[in-house]
């Protein structure tokens, strides 16, 4: 895995005005085609994919207007985030998240306990001890840590990490096939959101020629 790409975040996005909402991009330029292109997980829904990692402090900026930016997608695109292995402990503790259903409670708590209390999270009883502190039980949290279950999320997670031949965190993957990364928008996030728009109204009419 190569080093970290950064975006460096000018402005927390809600909405975009009509003349950035209506800019196009090119390939290459601004965006990355992927080949080839890699299936989905959302069905008839456009994925938006995030490849992140709690311990990258660009991913942990990117955040906020994330959260923000994913109140807007249109009815036809889901967000689907993706913790990458590049520290075992807290990339499990994600999936484990996704498997007790709890990522909502304890995925800014991850990032703010790194970032803010700039705790290193290496072991498995730190990253529990976080979210004991967060009203979940400390022994149920590693018992679905160690499951087959969880360690089946993070396989994939590796799946989907080689087949996007993902060079870094944050990265954007827009259907499958349209990356969005620090080669492309340096530090721009209002372009990389703005951008990951227009590409979901692109691969949406893209789906609807297929039909």
């Amino acid at each position: 895995m190569q080093r970290f790409f950064a975006v460096l975040l000018t402005a927390a996005i809600a909405a975009f005005p009509a003349a950035q909402a209506a800019q196009t991009y090119e390939a290459g330029r601004d965006y990355i085609e992927v080949s080839p292109p890699q299936p989905v997980e959302t069905g008839a829904k456009i994925e938006v994919r995030e490849f992140f990692f709690y311990g990258c402090p660009h991913c942990n900026k990117f955040e906020p207007p994330l959260k923000a930016w994913i109140k807007t997608l249109p009815a036809n695109a889901r967000f689907v985030p993706t913790a990458v292995v590049f520290d075992r402990a807290v990339t499990i503790a994600f999936y484990t998240f996704e498997e007790m259903g709890i990522t909502g409670k304890l995925h800014g708590a991850i990032f703010d306990a790194m970032h803010v209390k700039k705790l290193k999270l290496k072991e498995p009883e730190e990253v529990a001890a976080v979210v004991a502190e967060h009203g979940v039980d400390k022994a149920k949290f590693l018992q679905a840590y160690n499951s087959p279950a969880v360690q089946k999320r993070v396989e994939k997670s590796k799946e989907h990490t080689k087949g996007f031949k993902l060079e870094g965190v944050p990265t954007l993957v827009i259907d499958g096939k349209y990356m969005i990364n620090a080669k492309t928008i340096g530090n721009d996030a209002d372009k990389a959101l703005a951008m990951a728009r227009f590409l979901i109204d692109k691969a949406a009419a893209e789906r609807g020629k297929k039909k």
